[in-house]
């Protein structure tokens, strides 16, 4: 069963456990460890922490489980752990592989492990490091806080938002943004990663709409749209009307509202293939890879654009796909994106 991010999970609630059999960086478990105290979450080190019976307690909502394991073989770590695997609500699972060539070879087992496991797995796409494709420390890290309480920022909620708040053209906006998705599939790992969103001017200078946090974004939900009222930098907090938590990435685009008034509309994709990772557009990447739902990940992107002459799209590294528009109207703003993408993707 899967937590709906209605609300804030609290430290009681969330589970993460680490399973690191590589060992390639000697302080990930205390990084980790410091993300648990600061975002809110437990955090256990080592199988044996599952090995037992899991502790059913009615406060833990939800167990997700790192598993860094194995070289060149992702279906056998997969079968290796599978036990433990079946105790969490979800699990990534990091391996190193040799070469680049194994990497791409093992990329049909990754999809069909994906599907046979329903989607309960993140198989991390690794890094190019010494010469060996192995998980970045980073993302690890952020992958303890994103497939957990998700969340970095304060969430403050004003009120619920229903379809019927929502004029016909945003919703409009949404559902064909979502039906893009879904057609060119602009998502590695699962449909849910990324946002959707469009400033609302009628709302306030930087307020805007956008997808809420494990949204699937291919199949989209109105109910699963939040109003963003303001964003304070100062105190990370960030005000909303909705019945569920705004998108994690929310904190860079209110900074991308806030910093480029010119940007009307922002559709972030994970297309690992299709952009980010595509050598064509090494000459797009804003920021090197860099830890998510932070502020100052807005600002970089922002000084990126405004130093440079894309007004399309940017690359995050290591992340995803930024997709701007400038245009005023939900249609327009549509058009231009969905322009940009198939001309790419041509």
């Amino acid at each position: 069963m899967h937590y709906d991010y209605s609300r804030a999970l609290l430290r009681d609630e969330v589970v993460v456990h680490l399973v690191d059999e590589l060992c390639l960086y000697p302080d990930l478990a205390d990084s980790i460890a410091k993300a648990s105290k600061r975002y809110g979450f437990q955090f256990e080190s080592g199988a044996c922490t599952l090995q037992a019976p899991v502790n059913r307690n009615k406060a833990v909502v939800l167990r997700h489980l790192i598993i860094i394991d194995g070289i060149d073989n992702p279906e056998f770590v997969t079968n290796k752990y599978s036990d433990l695997v079946q105790k969490c609500t979800s699990a990534t699972i990091a391996v190193s592989y040799s070469s680049k060539s194994t990497f791409f070879r093992a990329t049909q087992d990754v999809e069909r492990l994906k599907l046979q496991y329903e989607g309960k797995i993140n198989y991390l796409l690794p890094s190019l490091f010494e010469e060996k494709y192995i998980p970045a420390k980073q993302k690890l890290i952020d992958n303890s806080i994103c497939d957990s309480v998700r969340i970095k920022y304060v969430p403050k909620k004003t009120d619920e938002l229903t379809e019927a708040d929502i004029p016909t053209n945003i919703k409009n906006f949404f559902l064909k943004i979502s039906d893009l998705i879904r057609v060119e599939r602009l998502y590695h790992r699962a449909s849910t990663d990324g946002f959707i969103s469009i400033r609302s001017p009628d709302h306030g200078i930087n307020s805007f709409y956008v997808t809420c946090t494990k949204t699937d974004k291919a199949n989209i939900d109105i109910s699963r749209i939040a109003l963003i009222n303001s964003y304070d930098r100062r105190t990370n907090c960030l005000s909303y009307k909705g019945s569920y938590l705004p998108s994690s990435d929310s904190v860079e685009a209110a900074i991308l509202y806030q910093e480029l008034s010119w940007i009307n509309g922002l559709v972030h994709t994970h297309a690992s293939n299709q952009f980010t990772r595509n050598p064509k557009y090494r000459n797009r990447i804003a920021v090197p890879p860099s830890s998510y739902g932070e502020a100052d990940l807005g600002s970089r992107i922002s000084s990126f654009i405004t130093q440079s002459s894309f007004t399309d799209f940017v690359i995050m590294e290591d992340h995803g796909e930024l997709f701007l528009s400038g245009e005023h109207t939900p249609n327009k703003i549509f058009e231009d994106i969905f322009k940009c993408i198939r001309h790419e993707l041509i």
